[in-house]
């Protein structure tokens, strides 16, 4: 698996540095595979990251992600079957390991791995009322998800650090998710995963030792360029002692994301458009370190007409920390800028700038400044 692996990785980064010869491959190749139902896309996401002031250290760290993913689908009177393998290795240092920041301003910093990130089969009704899928996912895709926050490099914008025990990643588990399209674009999705310790995470190990429960119910709208407002909650199943001294066994929080598009230009088709996304989370106090969250940002995408796919993004989160493990401050903050510009059709190159304060919950620490220059190379 992992000499497998590595090949993989090999072959894309050598197509990502070649975007022509890459893009000459896909159009001889894509047609065929797409005939029946296949197919391939894949990326190579390279960061030089770390605090540039405020830390203990100003180094650098470089880190890379590449992603292979393969798809199948197959289209019936029933419905429709599909299928996904997520092939993914990750090398270089966490840069928040310096930052000491407890929302981690690199959302792809990790231990080095090469690992079957996903492996999942899905199936949904023709009409697409209902959908049920399982396997290896990363539940991240389906719930605690604003849809404006992609771009942003910050962990906390993706998904609320209050949530426990998700399957997210670095370390994607088993689960299955049952979703429902209700009338007045509503919907309903409920999943559960596996939470528990495994000694090998790189292939397909389970465990189900604890288990995350995650359930989000949605409306969504057209209005004014459409968006959407979704209200979810979690249970993990881990026993533990409150810092009360009282035990436990389970965990549970609620949580809130907001997206809404705020103007289109008339007639453009190519996707711009300024945007906003917020977010909300709680969980009970004595059993999470971080037990409130709040977030929100703008995205600005197509800043100009000449610049379409370009993007620049302007966000906050604020992480609450429990005062009971220690922490001096109330809270740790950090705001996010960041511009992403699409130099080739294949290639984007993304500075972003965050400015922390009270990293790690320690209200007599400096403020971090930490930067990332983030290159994104897709085939």
């Amino acid at each position: 698996m992992v000499a497998t692996l590595r090949l993989f990785a090999a072959v894309a980064i050598v197509l990502a540095a070649s975007p022509a010869s890459s893009q000459r491959t896909a159009e001889m190749i894509a047609p065929d595979l797409a005939a029946h139902g296949i197919t391939v896309e894949g990326s190579y996401v390279w960061d030089l990251a770390g605090p540039a002031s405020g830390a203990e250290s100003a180094l650098w760290f470089g880190q890379g992600l590449f992603d292979l993913i393969l798809g199948y689908e197959r289209a019936s009177a029933f419905g429709t079957f599909g299928a996904v393998l997520d092939l993914q290795a990750h090398h270089g240092a966490d840069p928040s390991l310096l930052a000491g920041d407890l929302q981690a301003f690199d959302n792809q910093g990790a231990e080095g791995f090469e690992r079957i990130a996903e492996f999942f089969v899905e199936l949904s009704t023709r009409a697409e009322r209902l959908r049920v899928k399982a396997g290896k996912m990363d539940a991240n895709g389906e719930f605690a998800a604003p849809d404006n926050a992609g771009d942003f490099v910050n962990s906390s914008m993706g998904f609320s650090p209050t949530i426990a025990g998700m399957s997210s990643y670095p370390d994607n588990g088993f689960g299955a998710v049952v979703a429902v399209e209700g009338p007045s674009a509503l919907s309903l999705r409920a999943g559960v995963f596996d939470a528990g310790e495994r000694s090998n995470p790189d292939g397909l190990e389970m465990s189900f030792e604890d288990v995350t429960f995650m359930v989000e119910a949605n409306r969504s709208w057209e209005a004014r360029g459409g968006g959407r407002l979704g209200l979810g909650w979690w249970q993990l199943t881990a026993d533990g002692v409150d810092t009360d001294g009282n035990a436990f066994d389970a965990i549970d929080g609620v949580y809130l994301t907001f997206d809404q598009t705020l103007w289109m230009p008339d007639g453009d088709t190519r996707g711009r458009g300024l945007s906003v996304f917020g977010q909300w989370a709680h969980t009970p106090d004595g059993v999470v370190e971080i037990d409130d969250h709040a977030g929100a940002g703008l995205l600005w995408t197509g800043p100009w007409t000449a610049r379409s796919a370009d993007a620049v993004g302007l966000g906050w989160t604020r992480a609450g920390v429990d005062p009971r493990y220690g922490f001096t401050a109330s809270a740790e903050a950090a705001y996010e800028v960041f511009y992403r510009a699409q130099v080739t059709s294949q290639i984007a190159v993304q500075p972003d700038l965050q400015f922390v304060t009270d990293p790690g919950g320690d209200a007599e620490a400096d403020a971090v400044v930490a930067t990332t220059l983030r290159v994104i190379a897709t085939f």
